[in-house]
């Protein structure tokens, strides 16, 4: 069974059986439904960082490819992100053309879809040829195929003959991050201070730069780059994460500007303005931060933000409030009795 199934399980269990259990065993299942959220919560950090680099190396694929000034039918579907039929077209002109072009982009449609097998033996096959450029992409798609596989060691090799063909930025940013997925944040530094020598508005990088820092406990570092990510990026996920990331470490005012920096982005929505209102309660901004919840579950009956608000209301010892937010979102509780125990008993 899998971690997401088995936890899944235990909290059916535990909700509908809630009435039944002991107080030891109501504890008992709650800390396990705890601790496998944390587990999974940094299996779920480990995925992100590896999927934002394969989608990092998507993006730049397009854009490189474009020098090679190859279109069909498959370069359409490979466009607009339709790997599956981008796949079965290229594989329909491989047999009407042995232009090495089709070949790597059948390589990259079939990593991209998700056909393993398939992605290296057309790598493999491109390592052959007498272009240069179409050796070094082979080796990136070789790269990029081996971090999906979690073999980051196998990545780094493939990346490094790559860079000893073309001297390319997105290669020396997938050699950072290779050693940072491989907890070596002093060799991927080095890595993404080259990048940033190139690309020196480069928001991830800066990202990743701070997640060096602060694996080597060089917590002002690590503030500085994030500060200067938080000033060039754009991206919705990269600056939920800055913003998860200056929580995590207490710095609940940067994480703050993270939210704000979404909405003038035009990311208002409730998942922004809660991850807002949360930073200020925990600021101790107690009168701000309640305008903030009442606002949202005027809105919304989301139970993430509601048990925010019951904590922070429970944590600040405002039990009357506490009582009155609980009564008049008893409807939404109801249904999430573990929350319900936990921050109400």
């Amino acid at each position: 069974m899998e971690p997401f199934q088995k936890w899944d399980s235990l909290f059916d269990y535990v909700k509908a059986n809630w009435k039944h259990l002991s107080e030891k065993e109501r504890n008992a299942h709650f800390q396990s439904l705890e601790e496998g959220r944390e587990r999974l919560l940094s299996k779920w950090a480990e995925m992100d960082e590896k999927l934002a680099l394969l989608e990092k190396d998507i993006g730049d694929f397009f854009h490189q490819m474009k020098k090679f000034r190859y279109e069909s039918k498959g370069t359409s579907f490979f466009d607009l992100g339709m790997f599956e039929e981008a796949v079965q077209q290229f594989k329909q002109e491989s047999k009407q053309s042995s232009n090495e072009i089709i070949f790597l982009y059948l390589g990259f449609s079939q990593l991209y879809a998700e056909h393993w097998i398939g992605a290296k033996e057309t790598f493999l096959l491109l390592l052959h040829s007498h272009e240069e450029s179409i050796v070094h992409f082979a080796y990136v798609g070789l790269g990029c195929l081996a971090v999906q596989e979690e073999q980051c060691e196998e990545a780094i090799a493939h990346f490094e003959q790559a860079l000893t063909l073309t001297n390319n930025v997105d290669v020396v940013y997938n050699l950072g991050m290779c050693h940072y997925l491989q907890s070596r944040p002093t060799m991927a530094l080095a890595f993404f201070e080259d990048v940033i020598k190139a690309m020196p508005d480069d928001g991830e990088t800066y990202y990743y730069m701070g997640r060096c820092y602060l694996a080597n406990h060089d917590i002002e570092q690590a503030f500085n780059a994030w500060l200067t990510a938080l000033q060039v990026v754009e991206t919705r996920e990269i600056l939920f994460t800055l913003a998860y990331d200056f929580e995590w470490i207490g710095m609940h005012n940067a994480a703050i500007h993270c939210y704000e920096r979404l909405l003038s982005l035009g990311y208002d929505d409730i998942a922004v303005w809660h991850g807002l209102a949360w930073n200020v309660g925990l600021m101790d901004e107690r009168e701000k931060a309640k305008d903030l919840f009442t606002t949202l579950l005027e809105q919304s009956d989301d139970v993430n933000v509601l048990t925010s608000y019951l904590w922070l209301l429970r944590t600040w010892g405002e039990k009357e409030e506490l009582q009155r937010v609980a009564n008049r979102t008893n409807h939404t509780l109801s249904n999430y009795p573990l929350c319900q125990a936990s921050l109400l008993n």
